[in-house]
């Protein structure tokens, strides 16, 4: 079993950077993982690979990074997303 568990952090923490980065390394496994299926499976000996995900949990599709003391109406504000 493999996982990415730093993007979960990093969706907590609207950290895009991190976010990113940690899909990309999950990709890099799975890929690796999924060569190794293909060279160690055969008719008497299947293996089956399964890749799952977490849930997105820090507002990463919105974008959306309001200061504590700010209130006001709930918009997407793509900034933090350009600025990564």
């Amino acid at each position: 079993m493999i996982e990415g568990a730093r993007i979960y952090h990093a969706a907590h923490n609207n950290d895009p950077i991190g976010h990113i980065y940690d899909i990309l390394e999950y990709n890099h496994a799975f890929e690796a993982v999924a060569k190794w299926v293909d060279e160690n499976s055969s008719d008497d000996h299947e293996i089956l690979l399964v890749s799952t995900s977490d849930h997105e949990c820090g507002g990463l599709a919105l974008s959306w990074q309001c200061p504590e003391d700010q209130t006001g109406d709930y918009a997407w504000c793509p900034d933090v997303m350009f600025n990564a």
